[in-house]
């Protein structure tokens, strides 16, 4: 299995060229998604699974006694940002599969910001009705900028929320085009006439592929942080049925320490064979 992994990781090392550059990139990141998709196995998959209905069993719980008017209690916000986080988990892992490393951080960067809007507007419930008004063409007022600062989304008080800041400035530091963003897509080429060109790919180099599984189980990590800043915001919503929403938790808890065990013995398999064969 590793050798026909390795031998689809190098036919991948060539460019696809199609007249159509939209066309062609799609076919890439299909390739990419095959490869990754069928190297990550079935237990991983599960586990994706297992996140993504961990979010579907804490929107059953919160939304059974929504209030009278969810606008005024915040409800409708908090709602739609625990949506939100599931989205954004689907589409990093979607981006992950298809060797975007780097562009997978912005959609966690982005689930970080929605749990944690969703714990301020919890907090003080008239900043739902600043969020209302805001739009392309009407600039936050004062008041939703005093309330949304960084010191009070990620109070220092808080260990979850000061390891979730960590994380959200390791994401915007792979958002904002750093070299070691960008580092690895672009090389020199000469051509059969001595002519010098400029190559660029779309996807990440192999050096940053390779952390593919690491960036797999960060990713669920945050979301496990995500979960107990939202266990806060339901608080009394999850207390109404506990036993289960525990229950689901541990269970997705011991699927991923399953996984993590997976992984660290494939790397460090991976690592003896290159070890053997002289880092060919």
């Amino acid at each position: 299995m590793m050798a026909e992994q390795e031998q689809a990781k190098n036919d991948l090392a060539g460019e696809i060229h199609i007249e159509d550059q939209i066309e062609g990139l799609r076919l890439a990141e299909d390739l990419h998604y095959a490869r990754n998709r069928a190297s990550f196995g079935k237990p991983s998959l599960d586990l994706l699974g297992e996140y993504l209905g961990l979010y579907d069993h804490l929107w059953q719980i919160a939304t059974a006694s929504m209030p009278v008017d969810p606008i005024q209690e915040a409800n409708l916000f908090t709602h739609q940002m625990l949506l939100e986080c599931r989205a954004d988990l689907a589409r990093t892992m979607l981006l992950l599969l298809r060797t975007h490393l780097i562009e997978a951080h912005a959609q966690t960067r982005r689930a970080i910001e929605c749990c944690v809007w969703a714990r301020r507007v919890h907090l003080v419930p008239t900043l739902v009705k600043e969020w209302l008004h805001i739009d392309m063409q009407t600039p936050s007022s004062r008041t939703w900028k005093e309330n949304i600062k960084a010191s009070l989304l990620f109070p220092s008080d808080s260990p979850q929320l000061r390891a979730l800041r960590e994380r959200y400035q390791v994401t915007s530091r792979c958002v904002h085009p750093f070299r070691f963003s960008v580092e690895g897509r672009t090389a020199i080429q000469q051509d059969a006439d001595g002519t010098i060109g400029l190559t660029y790919s779309f996807f990440d180099p192999e050096d940053i592929r390779v952390y593919l599984p690491t960036r797999f189980l960060w990713t669920l990590q945050t979301h496990d942080l995500i979960f107990n800043v939202f266990e806060e915001v339901f608080a009394d919503e999850i207390e109404i049925q506990a036993e289960r929403w525990r229950h689901y938790r541990a269970q997705v808890t011991n699927a991923q320490t399953e996984v993590g065990r997976f992984w660290i013995a494939t790397t460090e398999r991976m690592a003896a064979r290159k070890r053997e064969t002289g880092g060919q």
